[in-house]
């Protein structure tokens, strides 16, 4: 469905119901398209493209890609924990040479011990859901650091502030969508940190396998063809 508003046309091809973030503004005339992804939902019920993991420094050889919990970051007296979340096989439902115009990352945050501010940034090795830890990126490969491999100086979101009980959302730089749907750069997702490391809080969000499918982390595109 396509609807104009002051010289703009958008088009959703997503199901209807969602309350999102504000569309991308384009050219008069131009169409601006969304789409959604977020696992047993969107694009469709049968997506699951989404993985994610949480690794933390004091279990450095544990993998939770199996977990039935949330996914925890942030720093406790012990420990630093980060979250991998990647989105998998987006190309399927996009079409070629698209511009991206906003990318938004929702997540539902549902505990806290204190103020968390989180970024996201691009990971430069790929990883395996179920055998990643804080030490080792896939069964037979370790990270060149632990902890991920990324550039900490560059993120590719603003910051966000997660509160209890409560949808928030990143918006992700959309060129490094754009470089992952042309190939120019390897589709190895994200790293979600807290901006301060050295303090003790942390919070969780729901995880892509969550019992409650809205509460699942959900990717955002807005484009023009």
């Amino acid at each position: 469905m396509c609807i104009r508003d002051r010289g703009l046309t958008f088009c959703s091809c997503t199901k209807k119901g969602d309350i999102g973030p504000s569309g991308a503004s384009g050219n008069s005339g131009e169409e601006v398209y969304t789409i959604s992804f977020q696992n047993g939902l969107y694009p469709e019920s049968s997506y699951s493209g989404i993985e994610d993991n949480r690794i933390r420094s004091d279990s450095p050889d544990t993998n939770y890609g199996n977990t039935t919990g949330g996914l925890l970051i942030g720093q406790n007296s012990s420990s630093t924990y980060r979250v991998l979340i990647k989105f998998r096989e987006m190309e399927k439902y996009v079409p070629e040479n698209i511009k991206i115009k906003k990318a938004y990352l929702v997540l539902y945050s549902y505990i806290t011990s204190s103020t968390t501010t989180i970024s996201a940034y691009a990971l430069s090795s790929g990883w395996d859901e179920m055998t990643s830890s804080w030490v080792s990126r896939t069964v037979t490969d370790l990270w060149a650091t632990p902890g991920g491999d990324f550039n900490s100086s560059s993120s590719v979101s603003n910051s966000v502030l997660l509160k209890k009980d409560s949808y928030e959302m990143l918006e992700i730089n959309p060129d490094i969508i754009a470089d992952w749907l042309s190939n120019t750069y390897n589709n190895y997702g994200l790293i979600l940190k807290a901006n301060n490391e050295t303090v003790t809080n942390y919070n969780g969000i729901y995880l892509s396998e969550a019992a409650d499918i809205l509460k699942r982390p959900k990717l955002i595109l807005y484009y023009t063809k």
